[in-house]
């Protein structure tokens, strides 16, 4: 199995990371559309420069009507931007993790269909793995939903300081997130993923230490959603053997 050094992930996986407050998340460069410009921004045929009319061009009776079509055209420039940036803000609700700014299990597996049809064309090997947080629940129901999520939080954190570039995490349940580790095979994930649920048992719950259940598998053949139920069937034998 071929194994990517980051800088070779970045260029095969078109991955860039970024750093946030939480910690380093790697998000895919914004999409530009055939032409190679960015669909967000206008044209120059969709902005009528009526501004450059001379207005002595234009007849004295119909200079009031003129002022007021300049003033309508530039109110709905600014509801179009406006627009835009609504539309923004709703696709990342729809992809991000509302409280942790992990993906969604939806905006996950469009990753996955990529990085599988990059696994098959390089013929590499990347690997994902499931972490889930028994306590999350218990904490839920005994001290309330904002230390669950605090708890929730706390363990993506954890995760993001061990991601390197390229991968990328997702929350896919209230209590489980999804690992995407790219073109790594079974003994690199394994490291990786041993790491993680080291520090992530470090974390105090009621007083003790945290339950965390962990399983891994290569990318295999089939889509995304394949992938992604033997991995969540996995994941429960696991937690039927250990909670």
């Amino acid at each position: 199995m071929q194994e990517l050094t980051p800088a070779e992930a970045v260029q095969a996986y078109g991955t860039q990371p970024i750093q946030t407050g939480a910690g380093v998340r790697h998000e895919y460069p914004r999409r530009p559309s055939e032409n190679g410009a960015d669909p967000h921004a206008g044209s120059e045929d969709d902005e009528t420069d009526l501004q450059g009319i001379d207005m002595d061009d234009v007849p004295a009776g119909l200079r009031p009507a003129f002022i007021h079509l300049v003033d309508e055209i530039g109110h709905l420039r600014e509801h179009l931007d406006e627009a835009r940036h609504q539309i923004d803000y709703l696709k990342d609700r729809t992809d991000h993790d509302p409280v942790t700014g992990c993906l969604t299990r939806r905006a996950f597996q469009g990753t996955l269909e990529q990085v599988l049809t990059l696994d098959k064309e390089n013929d590499i090997h990347s690997s994902l793995g499931l972490i889930a947080l028994p306590d999350w629940g218990e904490l839920r129901r005994t001290t309330g939903l904002e230390a669950a999520e605090a708890y929730a939080i706390e363990a993506c954190d954890i995760c993001e300081r061990h991601m390197r570039t390229g991968d990328r995490i997702a929350r896919i349940d209230d209590n489980t997130f999804a690992l995407l580790m790219v073109a790594s095979g079974r003994d690199e994930a394994t490291l990786l993923l041993g790491d993680i649920q080291q520090e992530l048992r470090n974390m105090t719950v009621a007083g003790g230490m945290a339950r965390i259940i962990v399983t891994q598998m290569e990318l295999s053949e089939g889509g995304a959603q394949e992938n992604l139920a033997r991995a969540d069937r996995a994941l429960i034998a696991q937690w039927a053997r250990q909670v």
